[in-house]
């Protein structure tokens, strides 16, 4: 179930990857925590999710309540390019998308940032990247720095 990717199922095609993720693995994490505390011991986890593009506001909302819920859960979101916010967009939903990302950037548990080639190398073993460094987007690494400031 892990290291796999998040695929909406046949009847769902409008839920999104975040939402998928967080269904499956909530049961997993409630075991955790329930045998940690049961054997002394701290439950300490941490979830990777490498994405396409940084959460829009729906899902950066549930991705807080539920880092707010687990606290002892890290979670470290990695993506190449900002949904549909950034100085760039100024409408209604790139204001929501925005203010849902800082909510997010805000919790103390939850890490964002952009995608570098080191992380796509190691995730999919790219041979031809070995000389590449720093973000795959240098523009979406200036948007979130803007957006971070104003947390």
């Amino acid at each position: 179930m892990f290291n796999q990717p998040a695929r909406p199922e046949i009847n769902q095609p409008a839920i999104h990857a975040e939402v998928l993720v967080l269904q499956k693995i909530e049961q997993k994490i409630e075991q955790h925590v329930e045998n940690a505390a049961s054997n002394g011991k701290k439950s300490q986890i941490e979830m990777y999710m490498y994405m396409n593009y940084s959460p829009c506001a729906p899902c950066a909302a549930l991705l807080t309540a539920f880092a707010n819920e687990y606290p002892k859960f890290n979670v470290y979101i990695r993506f190449i390019k900002l949904y549909m916010c950034g100085s760039h967009i100024q409408n209604k939903i790139g204001t929501a998308n925005q203010l849902g990302l800082q909510n997010l950037i805000s919790c103390p548990n939850v890490n964002v940032n952009v995608l570098t080639h080191a992380n796509y190398k190691n995730l999919f073993n790219v041979p031809y990247m070995k000389r590449a460094r720093g973000p795959i987007d240098k523009n979406t690494v200036n948007e979130l720095k803007v957006i971070k400031n104003n947390v």
